[in-house]
Formats: C-alpha cells, sequence, structure tokens
C-alpha cells in the first residue's frame, strides 16, 4: 500500500497534495480528506465509516486546523448515524 510505504519513510501520513514522488498518492489523500469533509457535512460523499477507520488505522488525520475552522459535525456525530 502507497499510503503506508509513505508512512514508514516520513513517520506520518500527511502527503502533500503535489507530491512530487507520487503525485497520484497526493491526490488520492487529498481526495480522502474531501471525501471525509463531505460526509461530516452530510453532503453525498463515497467515503463510508469503514474507509475512515481502515485509513485512521494506517495513520491519516482527518482532523486538520482547515477542518475545524469549518462548521462540520464531530466524529462521534457521524459514527452515531
Amino acid at each position: 500500500d502507497e499510503l503506508t510505504a509513505f508512512k514508514e519513510i516520513h513517520q506520518h501520513c500527511r502527503v502533500p497534495q503535489k507530491y512530487k514522488e507520487n503525485m497520484q498518492l497526493g491526490k488520492w489523500v487529498d481526495s480522502q480528506h474531501v471525501g471525509y469533509r463531505l460526509l461530516s457535512l452530510g453532503r453525498p460523499s463515497n467515503m463510508t465509516k469503514e474507509r475512515i477507520s481502515r485509513l485512521q488505522e494506517v495513520g491519516l488525520v482527518f482532523k486538520t486546523e482547515k477542518s475545524r475552522r469549518t462548521d462540520v459535525r464531530s466524529e462521534e456525530e457521524i459514527f452515531e448515524e
């Protein structure tokens, strides 16, 4: 898995959107954040609770400074549904 390999090298999963060594990985990670934000806003999204859990197990963090500044539902509210 490319995200796991990135984490092994860099010790985190904050892949830059324009990661020169793997542009597709950067775009994919960004799309996961977009999917999470849409889901948290109650909008249509291809993100699932199961995918969120799997990505968090790998080490992807969805609560970024940017998402804290927007009006989003808490993770607890998402998982209660």
